[in-house]
């Protein structure tokens, strides 16, 4: 399953990480169109915000002080056309990380000393975890097909 990723959304209240995940991802994935969504400059995404142009989302799980990738998550991506999720945090920890993955994201990332390779194993892992909740969810709508 080879999917070919061409729209990338970043998501982090960090300026400098986001533009640090830039660099990488245009090295990662040269051809791919890459958005950064400045969250504590832009609010909330509005009720009409295109999520399904996105091939990946790579969304930090603290977004300032009152808000989490998570919650954006829960809120946000409840169809099946929703970007292939990782979310990244500078926390090494495993109680997040269960709450994460137990909630539908497709994919968990630690920040701390990510490399280029994690973070293309991650994506990749991501994008294969949500095409097969896809088929899945395709084939239960469809049984008789």
């Amino acid at each position: 399953m080879d999917i070919k990723i061409q729209n990338i959304l970043i998501i982090d209240d960090n300026e400098d990480y986001r533009n640090a995940l830039m660099v990488r991802l245009r090295n990662l994935y040269p051809d791919a169109n890459i958005v950064e969504y400045d969250y504590l400059s832009l609010g909330f995404p509005a009720a009409d915000f295109d999520w399904e142009k996105y091939d990946v989302l790579l969304l930090d799980y603290y977004l300032g002080e009152k808000e989490t990738g998570l919650e954006w998550f829960q809120r946000y991506g409840k169809t099946d056309l929703f970007p292939a999720t990782v979310i990244l945090t500078g926390l090494d920890n495993e109680e997040i990380a269960a709450q994460v993955l137990k909630s539908g994201v497709h994919h968990y990332l630690s920040k701390t000393h990510l490399t280029k390779g994690e973070l293309y194993e991650g994506i990749d892992k991501a994008v294969k975890v949500r095409a097969r909740r896809q088929l899945l969810s395709t084939a239960k709508a469809n049984p008789a097909g």
